[in-house]
């Protein structure tokens, strides 16, 4: 059961460092969770790769897949707008980004997917978050080379 004065009291619970980095935040709040790479690139709908570049100092450029990351990674709002000036970006006023943040936060109380962002963001009239339809393939291309490697 959802405990409301633990999550409102998360809200407002992070750290900022003066060495902060977008790769080093992503890798503290997926340690804070005891998120995998694996589990983050699922609940973000996220390549594997692309999360393995996130973590080693690449910075997203693109705006709808950074709100993925933060959705997949059940953050508060606070510390998503700090991911988002971590990599040169930020959450806007205008009405897409308003449903963006409604998004994250909705994930940051529960444990809606991609997925349901989706189907809500169609029913209120806004473009759908991307996805990676070859989130799959991709692992499925790296296994395939992997086994004609070996043979």
């Amino acid at each position: 059961m959802l405990n409301l004065m633990d999550k409102s009291q998360e809200a407002f619970n992070f750290e900022m460092r003066a060495d902060d980095d977008f790769s080093s935040v992503l890798r503290r709040y997926m340690d804070e969770q005891n998120i995998s790479i694996n589990d983050l690139a699922k609940r973000s709908n996220i390549s594997r790769r692309t999360v393995i570049r996130y973590r080693s100092g690449h910075m997203p450029n693109d705006y709808i897949t950074l709100v993925m990351l933060c959705i997949g990674l059940k953050i508060n709002i606070s510390k998503a707008e700090y991911l988002f000036k971590l990599a040169h970006l930020s959450l806007g006023t205008d009405k897409n980004s308003l449903a963006y943040k409604l998004l994250i936060n909705l994930s940051f109380a529960s444990d809606i997917t991609i997925e349901q962002c989706n189907d809500y963001l169609i029913r209120l009239g806004f473009p759908k978050l991307k996805t990676t339809t070859n989130f799959m393939q991709e692992d499925d291309y790296e296994i395939r080379i992997h086994i004609i490697e070996q043979s």
